[in-house]
């Protein structure tokens, strides 16, 4: 019971930590979203201005692929080419553009399923270990019940024998018949003390 106490508690402690690691990294990761299309809204300012076109989505792709975490970036559906453009220096290229204004124009349009504040897969992927941590102290923490219930169980069993020889001691006391009824009395408590252990789980294992 103790062992499965303790290990409840130090998995539980992990879980916690976590889910805690998960929202600061899910609060970062939306904080940079919401840099990176500031970027592409602000180009919106100069729509004829080439420079600060490439500027904007310079500016956005950075902070989508060195700040972004592995599983938002694949939420927001930006594919691997945009991180080979950026190894390949071409972080201003036409197909990087065109993934990171279709972001933007989806989100004025109000079509938003790849936002990552409201992107329940992503969110629900980020917290997932954290969840499967917390159900599996959550487990161990039930073995432990089981382990003092039956604990328990052991101590009934122990006090049933303690009355067994509690009644054969005595039995020597007395020299008449009623010595018999007495040991009799402590063998049924012996038998039922042996058919009430053997149905306690753990007592073979």
């Amino acid at each position: 019971m103790s062992e499965h106490y303790s290990r409840a508690n130090e998995v539980a402690t992990v879980a916690a930590a976590e889910k805690s690691q998960a929202l600061i990294t899910i609060s970062k990761d939306i904080a940079v979203e919401l840099q990176g299309a500031q970027q592409m809204y602000e180009d919106e300012d100069s729509p004829g201005d080439p420079a600060a076109k490439k500027r904007a989505v310079v500016m956005a792709s950075s902070l989508y692929i060195f700040q972004l975490s592995d599983q938002a970036y694949k939420a927001m559906g930006l594919s691997e080419e945009i991180k080979k453009g950026v190894k390949n220096g071409d972080i201003g290229g036409d197909d990087i553009q065109t993934q990171l204004q279709t972001l933007v124009d989806d989100a004025l349009d109000g079509f938003s399923d790849k936002e990552l504040s409201i992107n329940k897969v992503y969110q629900e992927q980020m917290l997932a270990k954290s969840k499967e941590l917390s159900g599996e102290a959550e487990k161990i923490f039930g073995e432990g019940i089981k382990a003092k219930e039956n604990g328990d169980h052991f101590d009934l069993a122990e006090v049933i024998f303690a009355v067994s020889l509690f009644f054969t001691g005595i039995s020597l006391v007395f020299r008449t018949r009623i010595r018999w009824t007495i040991i009799f009395a402590g063998l049924l408590f012996l038998l039922g003390g042996a058919v009430y252990m053997i149905t306690i789980t753990w007592t073979f294992s």
